[in-house]
């Protein structure tokens, strides 16, 4: 009936199955060709998941520090609001303009260091003038130096080539502070033209930024094994960086080029490492916030998720190995028992007896025409 032939049909399936688990040839090749794609599938998932964890971070990263380099900004923004205020002040305009007698210096001295304090007021700043030198407020020193002090400064022919227009320069320090120390600063400095005729130049402005005040905004960026963020200008010369150094060369003329936009990632040959630069320009402004970081730190970012899944995705193979490997073990143990059972059940002239049912190889067929035979 078609019952009969479906259970018969059934039972055949299930003794090839039997027959393919005591196959030790067979078995040792699945667990070799499982193995493989294992290792194979392994690999390649942790070398995506490795890739897709540094996509993130060096995203991530980037994020952060623009709105770092936003915050740098700011600070940066509001010096240069306070020189321009101060530039175009009528006070100033008519202190550093005048040319009257001694005795009307003490009366600029307060209301200039009135101005600038004002000025100064809960900002972590210090505004400085360069007065003429026959100002008797001019030897001051903390609001006031004597022009002939920035002609000796590295920075006067730069600015007095911008003719009027700030610049940026590091490298300077300054006495500030609640202790009155003297403490590394960046400045902001520009000459002070008379706007009755702009082509005479009547002072300098000059406005201190501490260090530490931009310091504290790219310490908030942790990255990986000692790794440090820093602001370079246009030139790729370091302004500062996190650990409060300024001044070093760090990118040749040749890589500011990859520079392009307000945010970007490339890659550089460095001190003999290939290293992923990271970058994010500050707005109204030629400088970048960069971290330069090697690409081996790079990858060796981790997340929990990341190990969380390379450990599943290893102990799932583990477990599949160690299934194929039960297999294996078990098959010969199977094998040896059904070969000792027909070696038992081996009846004198068996081969005369009966021919051979089928030509199904293996030795649970053996053993079932031995069994088949013998009854």
């Amino acid at each position: 009936t078609m019952k009969n032939k479906y259970f018969l049909g059934k039972k055949q399936y299930y003794k090839k199955i039997v027959n393919k688990l005591t196959d030790t040839k067979f078995i040792t090749i699945v667990i070799g060709v499982t193995a493989a794609i294992c290792i194979i599938f392994t690999f390649i998932y942790i070398f995506i998941a490795q890739s897709a964890m540094k996509r993130s971070y060096l995203e991530s990263t980037s994020t952060a520090m623009c709105s770092v380099g936003e915050n740098i900004s700011n600070v940066l923004v509001s010096a240069e609001m306070i020189s321009e205020t101060v530039f175009v002040n009528d006070v100033v305009q008519d202190a550093l303009k005048e040319t009257g007698e001694r005795k009307n210096h003490l009366s600029e001295y307060r209301t200039l260091t009135n101005l600038l304090e004002s000025a100064e007021y809960n900002r972590n700043i210090r505004i400085s003038l360069y007065v003429e030198d026959d100002k008797i407020y001019s030897e001051d020193r903390v609001h006031f130096y004597p022009i002939s002090d920035a002609e000796d400064k590295p920075w006067s022919e730069k600015v007095t080539a911008e003719n009027g227009r700030g610049v940026w320069v590091c490298g300077e320090t300054c006495r500030m502070g609640a202790h009155d120390e003297e403490i590394p600063v960046i400045s902001f400095i520009r000459l002070i033209k008379s706007r009755s005729d702009f082509r005479e130049s009547i002072g300098i402005i000059r406005v201190d930024v501490p260090v530490f005040e931009l310091s504290d905004f790219m310490d908030s960026i942790v990255l990986e094994d000692g790794n440090y963020v820093m602001l370079i200008d246009s030139e790729g010369k370091t302004v500062i960086n996190s650990n409060g150094d300024t001044g070093e060369a760090m990118f040749t003329p040749e890589e500011m080029k990859n520079f392009v936009g307000d945010s970007g990632v490339f890659e550089r040959k460095h001190d003999k490492q290939t290293k992923s630069v990271i970058y994010c320009s500050l707005s109204e402004s030629e400088w970048y916030i960069v971290a330069d970081i090697p690409n081996k730190d790079v990858r060796s970012y981790k997340t929990l998720v990341y190990t969380v899944s390379v450990f599943s995705v290893t102990f799932t193979m583990l477990v599949v190995f160690s299934i194929l490997l039960a297999c294996l073990v078990y098959s010969k143990f199977v094998k040896r028992k059904i070969q000792e059972l027909t070696v038992k059940i081996d009846v004198e002239n068996i081969e005369e007896m009966h021919e051979r049912k089928s030509e199904r190889k293996g030795d649970i067929f053996v053993l079932e025409d031995r069994i088949n035979d013998a009854i």
